[in-house]
């Protein structure tokens, strides 16, 4: 009997498997005539259907859910040359493979192996048309005055809503307005910041007799700075919705959506770096962090991206892990994402940040937007050169190399005092050059 007769016969067939009733019609390799043998107790055996036959057929076993749906990795040849093999010598060639368990795979993890990252070594990265195709703001012919600077960011109806809240919500604690204007909220700000330029050991040190500090003294009595600081609000507390309270900085949300709306008006420069920002805090927060290895150790941890002349251009306050995404990327790779949500498409800036953020799907979503990225970092699965075999390859400036072949995508592992990682999608290994580097040991400058 061949295959095709064995497939085509009218057998009660579950899901394309034999089972223990049906073995007794598959001859052993010892009686290729077709003599009935008798059936051992064995579990059934899945057969690639002949009608369901593909580069990769399916078959599921009898009585499993846990994989319902599989792909052989090693398929039979769809053609009728099968049909003079006997169906003995076909079960035996299936048997010198792997069982089910390792050639069969699930939809999820056929997913994952078909989406892993292919490097590949020897190849050179070709870099895309990165010309930048934004505005370049120019060089002001004449410099405003600071206040000027200040308002560009900070505007007259952030300062009049501080003013109008304020007022509500000393007339909802104390019964009574404390009647101030946006003229006093604008000297309180302006006083306020004046005081970061002074060190003074408590707040009224700076009207003290001894220790008056006239820049802050001449211009508001302490009492009326104090009554201003105590009464400060940017928000009505009474007409706040309990979703709006989720977010855990909803008391001054006016002014950071004031803040930001200001910073999407700038005319966006080429490159900008994604970091981790702290404000330095010891009071009461519920946002408040510890973070040891930073300079200030307490205080308000922000996201934030900033560009290569230092100006802000995006920020967010972080408030524990709550972002969330369906595209499978790193909590700490969609921080990246929110942070370049306002950069205008199809425009080649450049972004860059560190390992903490990093990932390589971050960058082909990235790239895919035209965003080209750079980052350090260390990838999974991606074999360069080690240090050690760097150090014997020369000096400082010997390096390593990769492409991910779907993507274009460039790996660099380059040696300076130790060995530094770069995943980029804006530029590769050339041009390389020789620069000059100072030699301690020799105490001389070095190419």
């Amino acid at each position: 009997m061949t295959t095709r007769d064995f497939l085509d016969a009218d057998h009660d067939l579950d899901s394309d498997c034999i089972s223990d009733d049906d073995s007794e019609y598959i001859p052993s390799t010892s009686h290729d005539s077709g003599d009935e043998v008798q059936p051992s107790p064995k579990k059934k055996k899945c057969l690639p259907s002949k009608a369901k036959s593909s580069a990769k057929p399916s078959c599921s076993k009898a009585k499993s859910s846990a994989k319902p749906s599989c792909s052989r990795t090693l398929a039979l040849d769809d053609s009728d040359s099968d049909d003079d093999i006997p169906l003995a010598r076909l079960v035996q060639k299936d048997s010198e493979h792997n069982s089910l368990e390792d050639v069969c795979l699930s939809e999820e993890e056929l997913t994952r192996v078909l989406d892993a990252p292919m490097w590949a070594s020897g190849i050179n990265f070709e870099a895309p048309d990165t010309t930048f195709k934004g505005e370049e703001e120019p060089s002001p012919e004449t410099l405003k005055e600071p206040l000027a600077y200040f308002r560009e960011f900070v505007t007259n109806q952030m300062i009049e809503n501080i003013a109008e809240q304020t007022n509500l919500y000393s007339v909802q604690k104390d019964g009574k307005s404390v009647n101030t204007s946006k003229a006093e909220i604008d000297l309180f700000i302006g006083l306020f910041l004046r005081m970061g330029l002074v060190q003074a050991y408590s707040l009224r040190a700076l009207w003290a007799e001894e220790t008056r500090y006239d820049k802050v003294a001449d211009h508001m009595a302490r009492n009326r700075y104090e009554k201003l600081a105590s009464h400060i609000h940017f928000t009505d507390n009474s007409t706040v919705m309990e979703e709006e309270k989720k977010n855990k900085s909803w008391k001054i949300a006016p002014w950071f959506d004031g803040l930001k709306t200001s910073l999407t008006k700038l005319p966006q420069e080429e490159f900008s770096a994604v970091d981790e920002i702290m404000i330095p805090f010891k009071g009461r927060s519920d946002i408040k962090q510890f973070m040891r290895n930073k300079p200030h150790k307490w205080g308000f941890k922000m996201w934030g991206r900033a560009g290569a002349s230092g100006i802000l251009y995006e920020f967010d306050v972080y408030q524990g892990a709550s972002v969330t995404s369906d595209d499978g990327l790193s909590k700490s790779s969609q921080v990246v994402i929110k942070m370049t949500s306002n950069i205008p498409l199809g425009l080649n800036f450049k972004v860059f940040a560190d390992n903490f953020f990093s990932s390589l799907p971050l960058v082909k979503i990235l790239q895919s937007k035209r965003i080209f990225y750079v980052r350090v970092n260390r990838l999974k699965g991606l074999e360069l050169k080690s240090e050690k075999e760097l150090k014997t390859d020369g000096s400082r400036g010997a390096f390593d190399h990769a492409i991910e072949v779907n993507s274009g995508v460039v790996a660099v592992r380059w040696y300076d005092n130790r060995t530094v990682d770069l995943l980029s999608s804006y530029i590769g290994v050339e041009p390389v050059t020789e620069v000059q580097r100072y030699d301690k040991k020799k105490n001389q400058k070095n190419h």
